[in-house]
C-alpha cells in the first residue's frame, strides 16, 4: 500500500449534523485530537523557556554573588598589605602576628586629620568578619573598629623567615542559615622592602 493511500482524503465531504448542507473538510475547523495536541506542545514549549531561564538567572545571581565577595576579600587584602608597607616605609615598626588569625601593625595613620602613631590589629568581630582595628599609641586609646568584609572569614597570617616576607590568605565563606554556599580563597606571599 502507497502512503498517499494511507493518509486521509481531505477533500471528502462531511455532513455536519444540522447543517443543510455539505462542508468541505477544510472548512470544518480542527477536530478535538488536534487541538489537545497543539495546546499540549504550546506548554511543554514554554515549560521548557520558564525552565531555562530560572536555571541561567540562578547562574548568574551565583556568578554575581561569588564575584562580590571575591572583591571584598581582594579589598581586605590590599588594605592589609597597604598597612603592612606603611609601618615598616617609615621606620621599622613591627608587624607582629600574634597568632594566625591576628595581625598588629604599628604605623602612623591619619586620626581627626592628623597623622599620629596607631596600634592597627585585624582580627575577627564577633560575627566572623575580618575587622581592622586602631588605636592611638602609646597610651593605646581605642578609636575604631570597622569590618572590612561582609562575609565571613578565616585568615591566615604568616611571617615567612626574617627578611620581610609575610603570606597573607583570606578565605571567605558564605552561608545560608548552617548551609556554606561558597568557599573562597585569595592569598599572597609578599616580601616588604
Amino acid at each position: 500500500m502507497s502512503l498517499p493511500a494511507l493518509l486521509p482524503n481531505i477533500e471528502e465531504d462531511i455532513y455536519i449534523y444540522g447543517a443543510r448542507e455539505k462542508v468541505n473538510r477544510r472548512e470544518a475547523g480542527f477536530t478535538l485530537l488536534e487541538v489537545l495536541i497543539a495546546l499540549a506542545l504550546a506548554v511543554f514549549i514554554a515549560g521548557a523557556a520558564l525552565s531555562l531561564f530560572s536555571l541561567s538567572s540562578r547562574a548568574w545571581a551565583y556568578s554575581e554573588e561569588k564575584s562580590a565577595a571575591q572583591y571584598e576579600l581582594r579589598m581586605a587584602q590590599d588594605k592589609i598589605w597597604q598597612d603592612i608597607k606603611e609601618s615598616r616605609l617609615i621606620k621599622d615598626r613591627p608587624v607582629k602576628i600574634v597568632n594566625e588569625q591576628r595581625l598588629v601593625i604599628e604605623k602612623e595613620e591619619e586620626i581627626n586629620g592628623v597623622l599620629t602613631p596607631a596600634r592597627i590589629t585585624y582580627m575577627l568581630n564577633g560575627k566572623g568578619q575580618l575587622a581592622r582595628r586602631i588605636d592611638k599609641l602609646p597610651e593605646g586609646t581605642y578609636v575604631s573598629l570597622m569590618p572590612l568584609t561582609e562575609i565571613k572569614v578565616v585568615p591566615q597570617f604568616e611571617e615567612i623567615g626574617e627578611g620581610g616576607f609575610y603570606r597573607i590568605i583570606l578565605k571567605g565563606f558564605n552561608a545560608k542559615g548552617d548551609k556554606i554556599v561558597q568557599v573562597l580563597e585569595t592569598g599572597f606571599t609578599r616580601r616588604v622592602e
